[in-house]
Order: C-alpha cells, then sequence, then structure tokens
C-alpha cells in the first residue's frame, strides 16, 4: 500500500473576476481536491486599483480559495490551474497542515 503524503493547504489570492474560472479548473482536476472560496477586502500601500468603484471603495475585492492538497500533489495542481487560468496574475503559498480534526471530536488529552 503506497503511503500518503503529507498535507498541504494551497491558498490562492486573485481577484474576483476569476472565481468561476478557478472553480471550474479545480472542479475537472484529477484527483479530486476539496476547497473553499471566500470573497476578501484586499489592501496595500502600493495597490494599483482600476476602476473608480475600486478607488473610492480604497480596496480591491478579491477571492481567497483555500485547497487540500498533498505535498506531492500541488505543484501539478498549480499547474494545471495555471494553464487554465494562464492570463490571470494569482497569488498563492503553500503551508503544511501540522493537525486537523474537529473540535466536537477532540479530547482533552489531544494537542
Amino acid at each position: 500500500m503506497p503511503q500518503e503524503t503529507p498535507p498541504v493547504r494551497l491558498t490562492l489570492r486573485a481577484d474576483q473576476t476569476l472565481e468561476h474560472p478557478l472553480v471550474d479548473a479545480l472542479l475537472t482536476y484529477a484527483p479530486p481536491v476539496a476547497f473553499q472560496v471566500q470573497a476578501v477586502k484586499s489592501f496595500h500601500a502600493h495597490q494599483n486599483l482600476k476602476s473608480i468603484r475600486d478607488q473610492v471603495a480604497g480596496h480591491q475585492p478579491q477571492i481567497l480559495v483555500n485547497v487540500e492538497t498533498t505535498e506531492s500533489d500541488w505543484s501539478a495542481l498549480l499547474q494545471h490551474l495555471k494553464h487554465a487560468v494562464s492570463h490571470a496574475d494569482i497569488a498563492y503559498a503553500v503551508t503544511p497542515i501540522i493537525a486537523q480534526g474537529s473540535l466536537s471530536t477532540l479530547s482533552p488529552h489531544d494537542h
């Protein structure tokens, strides 16, 4: 039986207009991955606010996409996304998942 590689979280930050293309790309990726999409307001001292609406609001409407994947698969997943939305400027970060679970099943002795 092959040993599973450690889990990692791939976090993407992109313009909100890329939500549907990113979701479509993630839904077509094999092996299937679990992911969540959140709307966020992005603030940065040197941001380029393109629209009048963004300039008035003072922030860029963006999305964060958190993808649960593995240490051995995140790079292939990034290549899949790059191919699907090759025109887009999307920031990413990969972080190890040290622990995960449900608080309802957490025993007093778990840390």
